[in-house]
């Protein structure tokens, strides 16, 4: 039986905190709430997730995370229900996965710093085609940082961007083109480390975008950003100066544009840009006024709203625009918001984003990789998923009526204290207490 003072205790207190919350409007009443779901990350990768993507290896669609965690030998499959290891694994680390079709039938691809996949020597590439693991020639003779699969007109091929100079023994400056028999170079490259790139159509076809550290490509000034069409590179309207650590081609409903993420104020001919910036194929164009730390990872995700598809972004950062936001934030075209409490805890770094995997109502989850320890308050170990509006999927909803109210706060002060499986331990410790409260009133409304 739970303490009857407790409960007297947080009953008279509560309510002020909740005036007190409400009239600070620091709780959005809306049509419907999102929330952090955390089963995706008990017990978690177990370290840092560096990349992730959907993958059907015939027994259904599953989201598969690469990184640096041991307990699946840097890269698992997530099911729904439980982590999976691919054989024996790569090691010591992976940077990115991708899924692309060789003419054998679709396979994962990963790529990143290990020399061993399945076991056998695999320089720092290799492909796993839901059985086995094998080589993609000689593989690379430094690190790779990004996968990308574009068609330059002459069949879809595999590009691999990172810190190398020759991939299969052909000279190749940090970035080369797999076909599902050979290696070659795009050119001569770029002059300095590539780590992600992603295909985008300025209105003249589509083009792989490469970013990175680089500061010109095929021996054209590029700073941060070049344009590969197949044949030729050229510059993206003045570069991007600065570490640019993501590139996505994203809709939002007013168009396809290149959103890029990294560490620098400003891009093309002086435009004022913290950290994040739109390319609509003709000019930069700044995301108000940006985060305070670098971005790695974007994606659209329609929460099930009114408002239909948003930006969200991901890195290593505690405010975008006005909004005090944890690693990981919205912009709706105006304004930013956070999610929830964000992500915190472990190095505080969200890696990627990804919308993807099994569907609540219809609504797609959000899911999200990096180094971190806890979603919106829930323990989860460097993987989480962004929920959003369901009628069951309302975190706090103790008694699934589709609203948190009193009814719910009355519930979760009854079972204040140490519990056992209790629905009001909403962050799962094991113990009903002021952190399940705070994620209640987080979800008011």
């Amino acid at each position: 039986m739970k303490s009857q003072s407790s409960a007297r205790m947080f009953a008279t207190a509560v309510p002020a905190v909740i005036a007190l919350t409400v009239s600070g409007s620091s709780i959005a009443v809306a049509d419907c709430v999102s929330a952090w779901e955390n089963e995706i990350g008990m017990p978690g990768p177990g370290s840092c997730v560096y990349g992730m993507t959907v993958f059907d290896d015939g027994t259904g669609p599953a989201v598969y995370a690469a990184g640096i965690f041991s307990a699946f030998d840097r890269i698992a499959k997530w099911d729904g229900e439980n982590w999976q290891p691919l054989g024996d694994g790569v090691g010591p680390d992976a940077n990115d996965v991708v899924v692309f079709d060789d003419g054998t039938g679709p396979a994962l691809y990963v790529t990143g710093m290990f020399t061993i996949a399945g076991g056998q020597p695999a320089n720092r590439i290799a492909r796993w085609d839901g059985e086995n693991w094998s080589t993609l020639g000689d593989g690379l003779n430094g690190q790779g940082l990004g996968l990308t699969v574009f068609d330059d007109g002459n069949g879809p091929a595999l590009y691999v961007t990172g810190v190398f100079t020759e991939a299969g023994g052909v000279p190749a400056s940090h970035i080369a083109r797999w076909d599902g028999t050979n290696w070659s170079a795009l050119g001569t490259g770029v002059d300095n480390a590539a780590t992600k790139s992603a295909v985008f159509d300025d209105g003249t076809g589509e083009a792989l975008y490469v970013v990175g550290v680089f500061s010109n490509a095929g021996g054209i000034a590029s700073p941060g950003i070049a344009r590969w069409d197949g044949e030729n590179w050229s510059a993206v309207g003045g570069g991007a100066p600065g570490t640019i650590l993501g590139v996505s081609s994203i809709d939002v409903g007013d168009g396809a544009a290149l959103y890029i993420g990294g560490i620098f104020s400003s891009v093309g001919e002086g435009v004022s840009a913290n950290n994040i910036a739109r390319w609509d194929g003709k000019s930069w164009s700044a995301l108000g006024t940006g985060t305070n730390g670098l971005v790695r990872g974007m994606t659209a995700y329609d929460a099930g709203t009114a408002d239909g598809k948003q930006l969200y972004i991901a890195g290593n950062f505690s405010s975008a625009g006005t909004a005090a936001a944890n690693n990981v934030a919205r912009w709706d075209g105006e304004e930013w918001s956070r999610l929830s409490t964000g992500l915190e805890g472990g190095t505080n770094q969200a890696w990627v984003v990804l919308p993807a995997g099994t569907e609540v109502d219809g609504v797609p989850g959000l899911y999200v990789g990096g180094c971190f320890s806890f979603a919106g308050g829930l323990n989860a170990h460097n993987a989480a998923v962004w929920r959003g509006c369901a009628d069951d999927g309302i975190l706090g909803d103790l008694n699934g009526d589709g609203v948190v109210d009193v009814s719910d706060l009355l519930i979760l002060l009854g079972e204040w204290g140490p519990c056992d499986d209790c629905p009001a331990d909403l962050n799962g410790d094991g113990v009903v207490d002021v952190s399940d409260l705070l994620i209640l009133l987080g979800n008011w409304g």
